[in-house]
């Protein structure tokens, strides 16, 4: 499996509506560049953990990981560029990110996440 400066290459069990919805909107971008579109799906991410919108983070996460599946170019401007050092270094903001992904060291599905963040707000 290849390894990117963003995590394991690892697809989401499922990509749920809103992550599609997500990744359509930031590639109608597209005419401004892939450059343009990585930068601002990098600090829509930062300023989600900034402001502690966690889950919608994650969501954009997810969208970064599908974006950057099909244009490795990016991993080298990750680990260059200062301005992504957050994201490909900061371990506690991939913690923070990933962790809605994972329990005990398993990935979970969509499904199953919504399913017990539903049933923590119960209780």
């Amino acid at each position: 499996m290849e390894q990117s400066s963003l995590g394991p290459r690892e697809g989401v069990a499922t990509v749920s509506p809103k992550q599609k919805q997500l990744l359509a909107s930031y590639l109608l971008n597209l005419q401004k560049g892939e450059r343009f579109v990585f930068e601002m799906i990098v600090l829509d991410i930062q300023r989600l953990v900034d402001i502690g919108a966690q889950s919608l983070a994650t969501d954009v996460f997810v969208v970064l990981r599908m974006f950057m599946r099909d244009r490795p170019q990016f991993d080298a401007v990750v680990r260059r560029n200062r301005m992504f050092k957050g994201l490909s270094d900061n371990r506690s903001t991939r913690r923070t990110l990933d962790s809605p992904f994972a329990a005990n060291g398993e990935r979970q599905t969509q499904s199953a996440l919504h399913a017990k963040r539903d049933k923590l707000s119960l209780a």
